[in-house]
């Protein structure tokens, strides 16, 4: 979000949805340090309904809190939680009486499904949308779903998909089936960085445009 600032011009607005505590002082703060205006930061996660739910906060990194009870080394969680509040992107945007979206930057650590559920009439309102996503395939079957039917909600809903391929470093178009074969030939054979060193736990991002 910081990084976009400088990109969306004057006018333009960041929403920024973070439901750690601890990330959402450290974000402010940084926000205030750069004396930035244009950053706003919404203290609740990303889902398909507006209410409360459980972070589970990872004792790894935190960037990998989830909504899901899962880690990368054990696949047992031994880590804290927290309360949180939840919200759909469609409810929140209408409470601003603004749907128009430029871009989505989505990183929900196995939430992807049910934020896109969240988003359906922002998705149908915006004829020209930018969504960029991290693809992890093990954090889909942690959240109940296939790599398969993330992807075709996200081709279904009028995205083209194409590869942000950092191992290859390019971007390049795909499709379903050629993904899943990536993402089969990756696993297979991990190749990048740490965290995807452990087999079934190789993730990388998607660009997907309308």
């Amino acid at each position: 979000s910081l990084l976009a600032r400088s990109k969306v011009g004057p006018n333009g607005k960041i929403f920024s949805f973070e439901p750690s505590k601890e990330n959402i002082s450290l974000f402010k703060k940084s926000i205030v340090e750069n004396s930035f205006t244009n950053i706003i930061v919404v203290d609740a996660a990303v889902s398909d309904h507006d209410g409360h739910s459980e972070l589970f906060l990872s004792p790894f990194y935190k960037s990998e809190h989830s909504l899901f009870e899962y880690n990368y080394s054990s696949g047992e969680h031994k880590g804290s939680k927290q309360k949180i509040k939840i919200i759909s992107i469609d409810s929140f945007l209408e409470k601003t009486e603004d749907l128009k979206v430029d871009i989505i930057k989505m990183d929900v650590e196995g939430s992807e499904k049910k934020s896109l559920d969240g988003m359906k009439k922002t998705i149908q309102f915006n004829k020209k949308l930018t969504l960029i996503t991290e693809f992890w395939p093990q954090g889909f079957v942690n959240a109940g779903i296939e790599p398969k039917e993330f992807l075709e909600i996200l081709t279904s809903s009028g995205f083209s998909l194409y590869h942000i391929d950092e191992f290859l470093q390019k971007t390049y178009s795909v499709t379903v089936n050629e993904m899943l074969k990536i993402t089969k030939d990756r696993i297979k054979k991990p190749v990048e960085r740490t965290k995807e060193n452990q087999a079934g736990r190789w993730y990388t991002n998607l660009l997907c445009i309308k």
